[in-house]
């Protein structure tokens, strides 16, 4: 009579259980050294369970308040942008996105006034009316400083 193998259990794949059990763990962990801020070993657990368990909204917080903590911008946002793909709706993670969406609104205003200044100082300077109660004054250069140099007046003898 031959022996009867017996099966392995195969330890590779946890039970979702166990799973959920390994990441509020590592979770705690990470806050545990971010209460301690020890910035690089968080940022080390949080990493190490961001590839165990990807797209986790809590990892992916964490992780965001690592790298604000350690003044990594670039960082900060780019984990702020993927906790916004998570949840759009989220006015949280919403916030954490704007910043690159103002640097552009602001940057399109100044252009606009930087446009507007110019042209009502040009048109101004021609003496025409788009601004009102701005004195008409007559164009010369020797009105504006530093354009043509200043001739002493002759003296008389």
């Amino acid at each position: 009579m031959g022996k009867k193998k017996k099966k392995q259990k195969s330890r590779s794949k946890q039970s979702p259980g166990s799973a959920i059990t390994a990441l509020v763990k590592g979770l705690q962990r990470a806050e545990q050294l971010m209460n301690q801020a020890d910035w690089d070993q968080a940022q080390e657990t949080l990493l190490h369970l961001n590839q165990r368990h990807p797209n986790q909204f809590d990892v992916l917080y964490l992780l965001m308040a690592v790298a604000y903590e350690r003044q990594d911008m670039q960082q900060y946002q780019q984990w702020g942008e993927q906790l916004h793909r998570l949840d759009p709706d989220n006015p949280e993670t919403t916030f954490i996105t704007m910043p690159e969406k103002i640097v552009q609104v602001w940057c399109m205003a100044a252009e606009q006034c930087i446009e507007c200044t110019l042209l009502l100082l040009t048109e101004a300077m021609l003496n025409r009316n788009y601004c009102p109660g701005f004195p008409k004054i007559p164009y010369n250069p020797e009105n504006i400083k530093g354009t043509t140099p200043r001739q002493e007046p002759a003296s008389s003898h």
